[in-house]
């Protein structure tokens, strides 16, 4: 089981048990929300352990929003979004240039 975020040209694969572990907590702890006015471009995709692949796109512009799938739209707490960009450095740094 992984994940891996793009953003641009840039991705960045995590494995770490324990920050997998926090993302798995923030993802399933979002509740349901409409759709903001937030650049959704933080591609992260996760890989479940069978294999089957889920995408999330984490809005990049400070919202505590993100989308599941194809459509639909999820809040997370405060600044929970901001930590799974903080789980990619690499990507997080391409995004700020």
């Amino acid at each position: 089981m992984g994940s891996e975020m793009c953003i641009r040209d840039r991705s960045e694969t995590l494995q770490d048990p324990e920050l997998l572990k926090r993302l798995e907590e923030i993802l399933s702890g979002a509740s349901f929300d409409e759709e903001k006015d937030c650049p959704y471009n933080g591609i992260l995709t996760l890989t479940k352990a069978d294999g089957t692949q889920i995408t999330v796109r984490l809005a990049s512009d400070g919202c505590d929003s993100m989308v599941y799938g194809s459509y639909g739209f999820y809040q997370a707490a405060g600044d929970e979004v901001a930590e799974i960009w903080y789980m990619f450095p690499e990507v997080k740094a391409e995004l700020v240039k």
